[in-house]
């Protein structure tokens, strides 16, 4: 226990390091909002697990190990990425790859890709000034021409209780746009926000709050995990998660 306890100290060590040396903070604390504490709000009611921006499926066995047997889809347009992920994950039954991204429209649309960043600054949008400013080694660097897709038209309307993480730099409202009445199946949401605009006509973050929040949805974690420390350690950006009102009684929030 002592040996992962080192570990993990010389894993934040290093990550800060990295990360000041290009510009940024992420802070580490004992009373950090955790992910686990999130997830087991609704393990055992979960049904399908839609993992929207998968990159390479960081969270993919956290969500295994909490739905065992749940049906876990990734969508990951960036089509090397996509392939590495049916490769890594061919042998899982209830995982599948879909090779595209999700909007509000089913069509074919230009993707710009971050190599520099391994693909998670990717976006179906232009990146903007102020995210060079502060990462220009996360510039992107490549065009792919991609599949869209509206997640109403998946053929998920059988499934009651769908947790959905998504981390689409910037496409966060068109992508919600196009769950259309799947909006009313989803239990949980955990959505990447930027706190500053990151890209060309990039969703607002209070704007996507609201829209969550209008569909039954209350706020349950912010996690900050991005800070410019070039910029008086500014709040670039977290992880919002929301769970269905009717599954948090607010004595235990």
């Amino acid at each position: 226990m002592g040996y992962i306890t080192d570990m993990y100290q010389r894993f934040k060590l290093i990550a800060k390091v990295f990360l000041f040396r290009v510009g940024l903070t992420v802070r580490f604390s004992k009373h950090m909002p955790t992910t686990s504490k999130f997830l087991d709000t609704f393990k055992d009611k979960v049904d399908l697990v839609l993992y929207v921006g998968a990159n390479r499926g960081q969270m993919v066995n956290t969500y295994l190990n909490l739905f065992p047997g749940i049906p876990i889809v990734l969508y990951e347009p960036d089509k090397k990425l996509a392939l590495e992920l049916k490769e890594l994950f061919h042998s899982v039954e209830n995982v599948s790859v879909k090779p595209c991204a999700v909007g509000d429209r089913n069509e074919m649309k230009s993707f710009y890709i971050s190599s520099g960043t391994d693909g998670q600054s990717s976006s179906l949008l232009k990146m903007g000034q102020r995210h060079l400013d502060w990462s220009p080694e996360s510039k992107q660097d490549r065009e792919e021409n991609v599949k869209v897709v509206r997640l109403e038209d998946e053929g998920y309307g059988q499934y009651k209780n769908i947790f959905l993480k998504i981390d689409v730099q910037g496409y966060e409202m068109a992508a919600m746009a196009g769950l259309g009445a799947l909006f009313n199946n989803l239990i949980a949401i955990d959505s990447e926000v930027s706190f500053e605009s990151l890209y060309e006509e990039d969703s607002d973050w209070i704007e996507i709050c609201k829209l969550i929040e209008s569909k039954g949805f209350r706020t349950y974690q912010i996690d900050p995990w991005f800070h410019d420390h070039t910029n008086k350690n500014e709040l670039m950006q977290a992880d919002i998660r929301f769970v269905r009102k009717n599954l948090i009684s607010r004595n235990n929030d």
